[in-house]
C-alpha cells in the first residue's frame, strides 16, 4: 500500500525545509523555515543544545532556538543540567522521553520530568547531530503531547532535527565568530553583552530584545562564568579580547 496524501505532505513540507536550511543565512531563519515545520508536529520548544563535561562537571549550554523559553530559563536557574536525563542519555539515535521515563531514574532525574510536568510539557525528543572537541550537539524539542508513534511523522521529525541542529551549529559559530572552545557564548549572551557594551541596562535590554529583564540577567551572569569573570563590565571586555564583539 502507497503513502497516503497526508503522509505524501509530511514529507514534502520536511524536505522543503532541510532545502530552506542549508539557505538560511541567520538563526532567526533557521528558525522560522525548520522550527516552524517541528512546531507544527506539536513541539513548543526546539533548541540547539551543547553537552560537555568540564572540571568533571556536565555542562548544557541552550545556544540556540528557543533559548528565551520559560523552561530554559528554570532549567539554568535550578541546575538541572548535572543530573538531566534527557542530555544524559542523548545519542545519534532518536530518544524520546517516553523511553527514558520508563527506565528506573535517580531522584535528581525524576525531578527534571516532574518539573517539566509543571510546565506542561509531557513529551519529548533528543538526538545528537554532532561530536567534536567542543562537545556533542544536539537538537531538543519538547511538547504539551507529541505524536511519537506515526512512523512518517518519526522520520520527519528525525531529518528535521538533524539539520535544524547540523544548520544551527554553523550559523551559531558564524555569528558567535568561532572562539576558542571553552570561552564560547550563545548568541543571546553575545546580543545583551552588546548592549551591556552600548551602556544599556537590563531593564533597557529586556524591551530592546523582547524578553524578560531576569532573563537578560541570567543571560548575562551566564556570560561571567563562561567568561571567568565577575562583573558584566568584566565580561564586556573579555568578549572582546577573545573576538565575540567589538568595543
Amino acid at each position: 500500500m502507497g503513502a497516503s496524501k497526508f503522509d505524501s505532505d509530511i514529507a514534502r513540507r520536511a524536505f522543503d525545509a532541510v532545502a530552506a536550511a542549508e539557505k538560511a543565512t541567520s538563526l532567526a531563519q533557521l528558525d522560522e523555515v525548520v522550527g516552524r515545520e517541528l512546531k507544527s508536529f506539536g513541539y513548543e520548544i526546539v533548541i540547539g543544545v551543547r553537552m560537555a563535561r568540564r572540571a568533571g562537571v556536565r555542562s548544557v549550554d541552550m545556544l540556540f532556538g528557543n533559548v528565551d523559553h520559560p523552561w530554559v530559563v528554570h532549567y539554568g536557574e535550578r541546575g538541572h543540567a548535572e543530573h538531566c536525563p534527557i542530555t544524559r542519555h542523548a545519542t545519534a539515535a532518536p530518544t524520546f522521553w517516553t523511553q527514558l521515563k520508563a527506565q528506573p531514574l535517580a531522584p535528581r532525574e525524576q525531578l527534571v520530568f516532574d518539573e517539566l510536568a509543571d510546565f506542561g510539557l509531557h513529551d519529548g525528543y533528543i538526538v545528537t547531530v554532532d561530536r567534536g572537541q567542543e562537545g556533542a550537539f544536539a537538537t531538543s524539542m519538547a511538547a504539551e503531547r507529541a505524536d511519537c508513534e506515526d512512523p512518517y511523522q518519526r522520520a520527519a521529525t528525525h531529518l528535521l532535527a538533524i539539520h535544524f541542529g547540523l544548520a544551527g551549529m554553523r550559523l551559531w559559530r558564524e555569528a558567535a565568530g568561532a572562539p576558542p572552545a571553552g570561552k564560547t557564548l550563545s548568541v543571546r549572551q553575545i546580543e545583551c553583552l552588546k548592549w551591556v557594551r552600548d551602556g544599556k541596562s537590563s531593564a533597557d535590554i529586556s524591551e530592546i530584545l523582547g524578553i524578560s529583564a531576569r532573563t537578560v540577567d541570567e543571560h548575562v551572569e551566564r556570560a561571567c562564568r563562561r567568561l571567568a569573570v565577575k562583573t558584566r563590565v568584566q565580561a564586556v571586555a573579555e568578549a572582546a579580547l577573545q573576538g565575540l564583539l567589538d568595543l
